[in-house]
């Protein structure tokens, strides 16, 4: 058993790791199709962990694994350190516990790894992908599929205009992504997922720093990303080792107070990625480090004998986490050069639409895409390469949409390529099925947290628990009467369990 708690300290061995000179020796098969790969269950038997990034919704995708949902208590937590229910989007990264079958979510757990203000402004390379800096670290987004190993595409959300441009100085921003060596910046760098605009106050809110631990110069500190990164001071948890993913709450006055360079940055709470001991795990990401030990997204793997991976490389993994370190790895899918292009898949019970309007406006759309479709908070768009399977209008019956697409370029939304419509009775969902359903809301009974919805089709009760996201567009429950809504999530009889409330007008991913 190798111990890591003491590997790679010094800055010469750290930049001859670096250095990726590993190259691939991989005696797997290395499928290179990116990461909508299916990665081999866990937990047959007990619990397990799953980790990666969200690329679609059934219940929701995990780089490419389908997971159920319908009774999953969903939070992320903001860099104030507030716990609140929350809504999945594309290109977020999440860790999701479990249940004994390995199939169904019980808690979903959003983790952001960078959160604060633009420090230097979006600047497009050759490749067309952009660089800039949040919080003071290198951010990559991604323009094209295959300019990552990944395939993924940053999703960029809420930005105006919808480009990379937009991204200025000042400008307060979530990211979400992949730590990766990035020889160009002599820097981990955050290989962007997704980007959101957010609200955040530039003077009141705190700022969340991230990255990968370059060195431990002094008790209590850490330096994150490069030889000339920010050190963090303050509480670092017994795991964490060079190598190791940490994010750290700062509070804004003393990120505005910060002098940068050698003088560190006092930290008002340091964590770390690691896993709880004698879990089942699946594990996706960008390789950050390799050695004796190799580190994905900050977490320490002893790969199969006979398996070399490089930094840079994108890996679906599973394992058990022993002694601080996943142990019996089995490597799902490993790709060292360019991605193919991920799919993004989103599924859902609807009904009375439309859908001869809709193909019509599609067809038309031989060079432009235009909208089509808000579903499960996703808006999707078609053109007249977009495959339609048996959509037909049917103001009577529950359609079962499934849509397969990706996403062009980042503020672009998800475009189609593929919908299929399966009509069914809604007594006879399947067990777990998803439905979003619009409508307009009609009696609220703020107490029993239950509201009636009705539309050209149907006319259903939905109930919403605190676990259930709720549009902060909606206003209260009290001003709900005569609103617009979609209602998701699981529908038994004449009942829907709702996970997520929210307005007509709002998509999550433009």
């Amino acid at each position: 058993m190798k111990s890591f708690s003491g590997l790679f300290q010094s800055k010469k061995a750290r930049m001859l790791l670096m250095s990726g000179a590993l190259g691939l020796a991989i005696g797997l098969v290395s499928c290179g199709g990116g990461a909508g790969a299916l990665v081999a269950g866990v937990g047959s038997g007990g619990t397990g962990i799953a980790q990666g990034i969200v690329v679609g919704f059934g219940s929701v995708f995990v780089d490419g694994k389908e997971y159920g949902t319908a009774n999953a208590a969903i939070t992320e937590q903001d860099a104030n350190g507030t716990t609140t229910s929350a809504l999945l989007k594309l290109g977020e990264r999440i860790r999701i516990q479990l249940d004994a079958t390995g199939t169904t979510v019980t808690t979903a757990q959003i983790t952001d790894q960078l959160s604060g203000p633009v420090t230097v402004s979006a600047t497009q390379i050759v490749s067309g992908d952009w660089w800039l800096q949040v919080a003071g670290q290198w951010v990559k987004i991604v323009s094209a599929p295959q300019n990552t190993p990944s395939g993924m595409v940053t999703v960029l959300s809420g930005a105006t205009p919808n480009s990379p441009a937009s991204l200025t100085s000042g400008a307060e921003l979530e990211v979400y992504g992949m730590w990766s060596w990035d020889s160009t910046k002599n820097s981990d760098v955050l290989v962007a997922t997704r980007i959101e605009l957010t609200s955040a106050s530039a003077t009141t809110s705190n700022v969340l720093v991230g990255g990968i631990v370059f060195a431990l110069p002094s008790s209590g500190e850490a330096r994150l990303n490069s030889a000339s990164g920010p050190i963090l001071q303050g509480a670092l948890p017994a795991s964490v080792a060079v190598g190791a993913e940490v994010t750290a709450v700062v509070s804004r006055s003393a990120w505005n107070g910060w002098a940068g360079g050698s003088v560190p940055l006092s930290a008002m709470s340091i964590t770390s990625a690691s896993l709880e001991n004698g879990a089942s795990a699946e594990l996706s990401g960008l390789v950050n480090m390799v050695g004796n030990v190799v580190f994905l997204q900050g977490i320490a793997v002893v790969m199969p004998s006979g398996a070399t991976v490089s930094a840079g490389d994108y890996l679906q993994i599973s394992g058990t986490l022993l002694n601080g370190e996943l142990q019996d790895t089995q490597v799902e899918s490993h790709v060292n050069g360019p991605g193919i292009q991920q799919s993004i898949q989103v599924n859902a019970a609807t009904d009375g639409l439309d859908w001869a309007s809709l193909i019509s406006n599609a067809n038309a759309a031989t060079i432009n895409p235009v909208p089509v479709l808000l579903l499960q908070g996703t808006s999707i768009n078609a053109n007249s390469s977009t495959t339609f399977h048996a959509c037909t209008e049917s103001a009577s019956d529950t359609e079962i949409v499934q849509v397969t697409g990706v996403i062009p370029a980042p503020g672009q939304p998800m475009l189609a390529t593929n919908i299929v419509c399966v009509a069914t009775e809604a007594p006879s969902l399947s067990p777990g099925t998803i439905v979003d359903y619009e409508g307009v809301v009609g009696n609220v009974d703020t107490v029993a947290s239950t509201l009636a919805m009705s539309n050209d089709s149907s006319n259903i009760n939905v109930i919403w628990t605190g676990s259930t996201y709720l549009d902060p567009a909606l206003g209260l429950p009290t001003t709900w009467a005569g609103q617009n809504i979609h209602a998701i999530g699981s529908l038994q009889g004449n009942t829907l369990t709702a996970t997520a409330i929210l307005a007509q007008s709002t998509s999550t991913d433009n």
